[in-house]
């Protein structure tokens, strides 16, 4: 059970009911990445807890001056032109075509206490600072990521990482600071990761910047995937490689060699 995590400098917003696989929403109050309307000044600002999105991939204008692909998380609301609060991170890009057109519910909202000095950073495109932009939802979905062999094999890279792994019933164990990231900026902060006893975080390595992470988790789940298949492609190998030669053989002889039964009858 995902339970709230609190420190001095943060505040968790959670819902105890998350069942499903886990997706990290970025930028949900970041007017400049398509999350602000005609109808609303920005529109992550008034994201609440189980309220439906979808993901829908959008073409946005980049900050080099190119044009690139990603994945909007967009609220689902009656309207023809839908609010868009976020976005999946780009690490997750692999499955953004199972996430498309897929429904998911707000179960998570990761903000900063009003008085961390940690809240404001640059924004490369006019040099104000954003405290908004340190806001980050986790959105719960069916677990179609991955298959329930990748989820053990999964679970078992985020063992060897060290992350905190909670099972279903316990209580959240206490983070110290500067342990992981969460934000998707610059800042750091507290983010429980659960094992498959409860509901499955997918933070695959997704946060920018985040230096502990080069190795993602997506990349230690790919390797070890690898691995895996590896090692049973030699088993099957081997496995073809003696029945042939059993058969070239004969097989296992059960007769006795001359020797054998007049050492028998001796």
């Amino acid at each position: 059970m995902l339970g709230p995590i609190a420190t001095q400098k943060h505040k968790i917003t959670t819902n105890d009911n998350t069942i499903g696989s886990l997706v990290p929403i970025y930028g949900i109050a970041s007017p400049d990445l398509g999350c602000s309307c005609e109808h609303h000044a920005i529109c992550g600002s008034l994201v609440h807890i189980d309220m439906l999105v979808r993901f829908k991939k959008m073409v946005v204008y980049s900050e080099n001056n190119n044009y690139k692909t990603i994945m909007a998380a967009v609220w689902v609301t009656e309207e023809a032109n839908r609010c868009v609060i976020g976005h999946v991170p780009e690490k997750l890009s692999e499955y953004f075509h199972r996430l498309e057109g897929r429904i998911a519910q707000v179960s998570t909202i990761y903000h900063h206490s009003k008085d961390s000095n940690k809240m404001a950073f640059s924004n490369k495109n006019d040099g104000g600072n954003h405290p908004q932009w340190n806001k980050q939802l986790v959105v719960q979905m069916p677990p179609i990521l991955l298959s329930s062999k990748q989820r053990r094999i999964f679970n078992a890279s985020i063992t060897a990482e060290g992350i905190v792994g909670l099972e279903k019933g316990t209580k959240p164990v206490a983070p110290q600071p500067g342990d992981y990231f969460y934000s998707g900026m610059h800042d750091q902060g507290p983010l429980p990761d659960l094992k498959q006893g409860g509901p499955m975080a997918l933070l695959l390595g997704c946060v920018e910047g985040a230096k502990e992470y080069n190795n993602s988790f997506l990349t230690t789940l790919i390797e070890v995937e690898k691995e895996q298949k590896t090692k049973l492609t030699k088993s099957t190998m081997s496995s073809k490689t003696h029945s042939i030669s059993s058969a070239d053989s004969g097989g296992p002889s059960t007769k006795k060699s001359k020797t054998q039964k007049d050492s028998d009858g001796g």
